[in-house]
């Protein structure tokens, strides 16, 4: 073990603002595990309309949808069948299960997927910039 004349550490991580570790006794959270929305099925997604449901019943405004790091819209929300739609454009590419962000005045996080849920696959796309050598600061033989 290593041991430094540091009494408070000299890195600390974050995920959303949240501390990742911290002593018991100075903690201004409590991590929760129940009660969190959950995502029920494997979710559909036909550009950029990203479709699923949700447990939870939580109000439309007391929750976020992202897709991979894009936060996205959402366009309709039954709260009676958990039915979420959602348009989620400049997604990056990669295998994803939406994520909900309940943000309530007793509820915030994010939440979990029922075993069995699959993965929405998005190709990832590279761009590539063509031009003239000589107008983009090279040269050419």
């Amino acid at each position: 073990m290593l041991r430094t004349k540091h009494t408070i550490p000299q890195i600390t991580v974050t995920s959303n603002g949240v501390l990742g570790n911290c002593p018991s006794f100075n903690c201004d959270y409590e991590l929760i595990d129940t009660g969190l929305p959950e995502v029920l099925a494997t979710p559909t997604f036909v550009s950029p309309t990203l479709s699923f449901s949700v447990s939870g019943g939580l109000a439309q405004a007391d929750f976020d949808v992202y897709l991979g790091f894009t936060k996205c819209t959402i366009n309709t929300y039954d709260q009676g069948t958990g039915a979420v739609s959602a348009d989620c454009t400049d997604t990056e590419g990669g295998s994803f299960i939406p994520r909900i962000h309940a943000n309530t005045a007793t509820l915030k996080g994010f939440s979990s997927a029922q075993v069995g849920v699959g993965t929405i696959n998005i190709p990832g796309t590279i761009t590539v910039a063509s031009g003239n050598p000589s107008t983009m600061g090279g040269s050419y033989v």
